[in-house]
């Protein structure tokens, strides 16, 4: 996982390899016709995978697909937040976050986030869902987003806190979708592109909620559970839940 600290990662180019159409020696005699076959069959097989990755011809790692399914990437990032607080022990929260690009056919595009600690109680300026916010506008939107603004149909950033969100950070959301998405319609190419945001935490008093206080290390703290505590278990879907929108 990356640190806040790392520049971002250079995504791969879509690296699926069509079929090998193999032919043995003793079929050399065929005649002609059983190429014009095989070249059709290569042709098909071309087509098919060229229609995979649309987006990913532009520069970006694709997958087809039927949709994009948020709370199951949140449940992924909560996943990552969690392995990375095991060996990055913290008294303040964490939040990952991810954003994923997708075109009219439903074709889905990630760029891997990046996790940002978290804190400070005079204000939310410092909190890790505005660094995450911050990083998205300031960085991923100017760099990575707007060459791809003429594939795209809809642009998800999901957001993920290891603990509850302020009321604050939380008042401020649509203010964050409206800005991005303002800064996307005034592209070339972004007239017709939505931007979704949804923010996502560990519901609190859940078994697998805590406070980093109490467990700099989350479920893998060692030692019995805290006073008055209880010692939370590892990251369970049903206990990532939807706070924005």
């Amino acid at each position: 996982m990356s640190s806040p600290d790392q520049e971002f990662e250079e995504l791969d180019q879509d690296q699926d390899e069509g079929e090998k159409l193999r032919t043995g020696g003793a079929q050399h005699h065929r005649s002609g016709g059983c190429w014009i076959i095989i070249l059709i069959v290569g042709l098909v097989v071309a087509a098919l995978l060229y229609s995979g990755a649309r987006i990913g011809s532009s520069g970006l790692k694709g997958v087809p697909g039927g949709g994009f399914d948020a709370g199951a990437k949140a449940y992924a990032l909560a996943q990552e937040a969690e392995a990375y607080r095991r060996v990055n022990r913290s008294n303040a929260n964490y939040c990952d976050f991810s954003v994923v690009l997708e075109d009219a056919q439903g074709n889905l595009a990630t760029f891997p986030g990046l996790i940002y600690e978290g804190y400070g109680r005079e204000n939310n300026k410092n909190h890790c869902e505005q660094k995450s916010l911050r990083y998205v506008q300031f960085n991923l939107f100017p760099d990575q987003v707007y060459p791809k603004l003429k594939n795209l149909h809809v642009i998800h950033i999901v957001v993920f806190s290891q603990v509850r969100v302020c009321d604050t950070c939380d008042e401020g959301f649509p203010a964050w979708q409206t800005t991005l998405q303002q800064l996307i319609k005034q592209k070339p190419g972004g007239e017709n592109v939505s931007v979704d945001l949804s923010v996502w935490e560990i519901q609190a008093g859940s078994p697998s909620g805590f406070a980093p206080a109490d467990y700099l290390y989350g479920p893998y703290t060692p030692g019995d559970p805290k006073p008055n505590t209880t010692k939370p278990i590892n990251v369970r879907a049903q206990d990532v839940i939807q706070v924005y929108p």
